[in-house]
């Protein structure tokens, strides 16, 4: 059984999105990590992408779950994902098994399912700096 979760999106703990905080109740925080993939802004939250591509970066964080709450967890992680295992085709995530960089073990990855036609691609993969870019504010003229 895969026991590592990769987040890279709103379940990462600097959100402080009410899932994150469920995910670190319920295991144990291994820290930062990488996967080869493509990361892409889908508005409220991202969306990543696999990549054979070696220079694409999806950076977030490595979880290791509590055996005694890892089919609760998966169960509530799927939900809020849209991930449905009886109908992937039909849902807005899947989690996939998929390598992570400099680890022996493969982890749980929430990979999006629709087209990424017309999103904006977060250029060097990290969810939490475009968000920091989005927060800053402009430096126009008029300041």
């Amino acid at each position: 059984m895969i026991t590592h979760l990769f987040v890279y999106g709103t379940l990462r703990a600097e959100t402080g999105h009410p899932m994150a905080e469920m995910l670190r109740a319920r295991a144990r925080p291994l820290g930062r990590a990488a996967i080869q993939g493509r990361l892409f802004d889908l508005g409220a939250y991202p969306g990543a992408v696999s990549s054979e591509d070696a220079r694409d970066v999806v950076h977030g964080e490595m979880y290791e779950l509590e055996l005694a709450h890892a089919a609760r967890t998966l169960l509530a992680l799927d939900d809020y994902e849209g991930y449905d295992p009886a109908d992937p085709a039909g849902s807005l995530f899947v989690r996939h098994e998929y390598p992570v960089h400099d680890t022996p073990e493969p982890a749980w990855v929430y990979f999006f399912n629709g087209s990424t036609d017309g999103a904006c691609r977060i250029e060097g993969g990290d969810y939490l700096r475009a968000l920091a870019g989005r927060a800053a504010p402009s430096r126009s003229a008029a300041h």
